[in-house]
């Protein structure tokens, strides 16, 4: 009895990671993020190196736990994952898994040079073959303007990120790569940026539970100040 109980508990949970949302790894894009702005201010503050540390810890585990969960989901689900990244809209949000290993490099680099530099090549490799499957799609498929949306901006967001990240690699192509990024993410995002705001103004506006999504599109324009100032 007590055996079944168990087997029913862990099919009730496996059934329940079903509903994981690839949205989820955006929280991992925001502690990270907190993580770094709080190294930038031990540096020019002060303020103890503590606090990134520890926030930059729980960016780490926070990514490697949703990575197992989405895995399984994967292994047991895979027709959902497939429908999610075809989706038009929340297939942009894989970008944020990728932006979130880009980020995790920055973080663990002061700690250890080697796996800090590797995680970034493995992020680097992942967002060129998931900005690409994204991208091409859009010329393959008669695309509905309503779907033009900030979330589009994510795999760009994520191209950029390759050299704000990079800027400190110290292999002989790092440079050329970072600029070649550069040009793909900057470009991308005008044209991106006009379909999005060609859609807010000529189409119905979207609904009220993705109005936060607007922030996005001020994160192109912050990647490219954060490279330029690097």
């Amino acid at each position: 009895m007590g055996s079944s109980r168990t087997s029913s508990i862990g099919k009730t949970n496996e059934s329940a990671l079903r509903f994981l949302s690839v949205n989820t790894y955006g929280s991992v894009m925001g502690i990270a993020g907190l993580s770094l702005a709080w190294r930038s201010s031990h540096h020019l503050f002060g303020t103890s190196s503590v606090i990134s540390a520890w926030i930059g810890l729980m960016a780490i585990v926070i990514f490697a736990f949703l990575s197992i969960c989405y895995m399984i989901k994967w292994i047991n689900f895979p027709q959902v994952v497939h429908a999610e990244l075809s989706h038009p809209i929340a297939g942009n949000f894989f970008g944020a898994i990728t932006v979130g290993i880009l980020l995790i490099s920055s973080i663990i680099l002061p700690y250890s040079q080697l796996l800090g530099q590797t995680v970034w090549i493995v992020g680097t490799i992942l967002t060129i073959l998931l900005c690409y499957v994204l991208v091409s799609r859009l010329f393959r498929v008669k695309q509905d303007q309503l779907h033009a949306v900030p979330a589009m901006l994510i795999p760009v967001v994520a191209i950029l990120n390759v050299p704000v990240t990079g800027v400190t690699m110290p292999f002989g192509w790092a440079h050329e790569w970072n600029l070649f990024c550069f040009a793909i993410g900057s470009i991308a995002a005008l044209i991106f940026l006009t379909m999005i705001v060609s859609r807010l103004i000529q189409q119905e506006p979207m609904s009220a539970v993705m109005n936060p999504s607007l922030l996005i599109l001020i994160a192109p324009f912050e990647e490219r100040s954060i490279y330029e100032g690097a």
